[in-house]
């Protein structure tokens, strides 16, 4: 499982998914549908049971996830799978009573890049520190680090390359490819 998770050629069921939800967004009887409540409520319980489910196998089986069948086989392409359930239904969320939840997501996805490679040591520092704690805890404590990192990796790091980038090349000279 270690090995394959982070090699981008392998994961092309993930980006897929996406694609494929964006092709459904067309279609407005399947996207509505996916923007329900209900949908996207389920797929967000569905996706809490599996992370549970993958940080317990990770944490208290002998191999750890790289032994488990399920999550090694079947989990790759089911984590983007109820991700997929859950998009279009906060899709919705665009009134004012979900301002705060708005705010949360587009932060998120300014700092995404910064979490995506913050959380594995975030995670692993975690599990080296305190490895009895409950498997939740590390959950909400390793996205709360990882949120933190990207935060500072954004504000010095990526918040200044693109103030150069905007100085010396404005936009009306960038082209998109």
């Amino acid at each position: 499982y270690e090995g394959l998770n982070s090699q981008f050629l392998l994961r092309f069921d993930a980006l897929f998914i996406g694609v494929l939800l964006a092709w459904f967004k067309g279609y407005s009887s399947i996207w509505k549908s996916l923007c329900s409540y209900k949908t996207g409520v389920l797929g967000l319980l569905f996706l809490i049971a599996y992370l549970s489910f993958y940080a317990w196998t990770a944490k208290n089986t002998a191999g750890g996830i790289n032994a488990t069948f399920f999550p090694r086989t079947f989990g790759f392409t089911l984590l983007p799978v109820l991700i997929s359930f859950i998009i279009p239904w906060m899709s919705t969320w665009k009134d004012e009573k979900s301002a705060v939840r708005l705010i949360f997501f587009t932060q998120t996805s300014i700092l995404t890049y910064g979490i995506y490679l913050i959380h594995p040591m975030c995670f692993d520092l975690l599990y080296d520190f305190i490895p009895d704690a409950p498997h939740m805890i590390i959950l909400v404590l390793g996205a709360v680090l990882s949120y933190l990192g990207a935060f500072i990796v954004y504000r010095l790091i990526e918040l200044p390359a693109l103030r150069l980038r905007d100085k010396y090349f404005p936009a009306s000279y960038r082209s998109v490819f």
